[in-house]
């Protein structure tokens, strides 16, 4: 047997194999939210199965609540918008993709808690007087 023949036998084995684990792992969530504000809408990005031409998404809470639905193409994304969540025990969120399903667990948060960055930075610019130290700390 040469070194082509051989060549080509692993590659002819290895492609099918191949395929199956990249369609096995292609249903997922691209960049989920890790930390979500109270009763302020956020959105979810769920990638397509190579393997499926298109697959039904839908988004629940913890109690069974239904928070968005969809349609997911092979190769492509969706984004599943205006979902609200209310309480810590709406989480985690369960999505289904098709067969598939994938939980996403968050922090929940306060509304309010989005305005405590800006308030530090305004109040080290006044007491240090340094307004690019402080712009950098509220960014931080």
């Amino acid at each position: 047997m040469s070194l082509r023949s051989a060549i080509v036998a692993v590659a002819a084995f290895a492609l099918p194999l191949a395929g199956l684990a990249e369609s096995a792992a292609a249903q997922e969530l691209s960049e989920p939210p890790g930390v979500l504000l109270r009763n302020v809408p956020f959105e979810l990005m769920v990638l397509g199965d190579p393997g499926q031409a298109s697959a039904w998404v839908e988004v629940r809470a913890a109690d069974g609540r239904l928070l968005g639905t969809g349609t997911v193409e092979a190769y492509d994304s969706v984004a599943i918008r205006d979902m609200t969540v209310t309480v810590g025990s709406d989480l985690p969120l369960t999505v289904r993709v098709g067969d598939t399903v994938l939980e996403h667990d968050a922090t929940v948060t306060p509304g309010w808690y989005s305005l405590i960055p800006p308030l530090v930075a305004i109040l080290m610019a006044l007491v240090f007087r340094e307004v690019v130290t402080a712009l950098f700390a509220g960014v931080w």
